[in-house]
């Protein structure tokens, strides 16, 4: 992720001393110094709001705060004093709901990366540990340095995430349980990702759910689209069929199977016998969660129904 050394409108102190009054403004968030490891004593700190953070994440701010971003706090060793620090740099971030927090985690992660039990889970980017508990997403960049193996900063670095997600809120609680829409026939693993503002293109269909999956030598993609009510739902695919459909997920054979169900629109793209099949499942778990309690999710944003 491209940085920029950020020199105006932030809070900085070091982690020890009396913290002053953060004045960036904002929601108020739960990503507080005292969650960060003991580890990390005599660290400098800076805090990023939701009109400060393009300053630290050049490129990447607007992304963080379509999910309902609401502060950032970062971790640095000192400049001097610390010629091994188990980091090059920290950062936490309160993005507001479990979901939106999955959310984020979900537009980095990779099935072919590694992975490691930090969290709920965390993945390893190439040079550092990012993963997710509850509300809160994080980053651990590796510091390497000569003499040092990469062996060992990454393994330093993943303690310090381990530390980090240990003393984070959230219990034993993992996955959001609304990604249990996604429980069809032939899902693929980790490949589960969750948009509040729609997908391909389409921003109507709010927020939403999706994951690949695998039948047999078939492959596709399947969502759900989860609405407030059952008319909003039937608006949005009445929406999306007036307007031509939707665009092919990929360069596969395959349609689009669109149904609605309850306040869910479903789709599954895809061979047509498989993508039935995937489609029936998709309906089982829909009408599950329509029984059920509402399901626990972030606000939809503006202009989403």
């Amino acid at each position: 992720m491209p940085l920029r050394l950020a020199t105006a409108g932030l809070f900085l102190l070091a982690i020890g001393c009396a913290p002053a009054p953060d004045s960036l403004g904002g929601a108020p968030s739960d990503a507080k110094e005292d969650l960060l490891p003991p580890a990390l004593q005599g660290w400098i700190l800076s805090a990023f709001s939701p009109d400060t953070l393009y300053l630290e994440i050049d490129g990447e701010a607007e992304q963080f705060k379509g999910y309902g971003f609401v502060r950032m706090v970062q971790a640095r060793p000192p400049a001097s004093g610390l010629e091994d620090p188990p980091a090059a740099f920290v950062r936490l971030y309160d993005m507001g709901h479990p979901v939106s927090a999955f959310g984020i985690y979900s537009t980095m992660r990779d099935p072919s990366n590694e992975f490691a039990a930090a969290g709920a889970e965390a993945f390893w980017s190439g040079n550092g540990w990012t993963g997710f508990k509850g509300r809160f997403f994080f980053e651990i960049k590796a510091f390497e340095r000569k003499g040092k193996s990469a062996a060992e900063a990454k393994k330093n670095a993943l303690g310090i995430a381990r530390e980090l997600a240990d003393r984070l809120p959230g219990g034993l609680v993992s996955f959001p349980l609304a990604l249990g829409l996604l429980n069809v026939d032939g899902k693929k693993p980790r490949t589960e990702f969750y948009s509040n503002d729609g997908l391909l293109g389409k921003g109507e269909l709010g927020r939403t759910f999706r994951c690949e999956w695998a039948l047999a030598r078939e492959k596709g993609a399947a969502f759900v689209s989860v609405f407030s009510k059952e008319g909003e739902a039937e608006l949005s695919l009445l929406g999306i069929v007036k307007s031509g459909g939707l665009p092919k997920e990929s360069a596969e054979p395959g349609a689009w199977l669109l149904q609605r169900r309850g306040p869910f629109l479903l789709g599954v793209f895809g061979p047509k016998g498989a993508a039935e099949s995937v489609m029936r499942s998709l309906e089982s778990r829909a009408k599950e969660a329509a029984a059920s309690a509402p399901l626990d999710l972030p606000p939809a944003r503006a202009g989403n129904r």
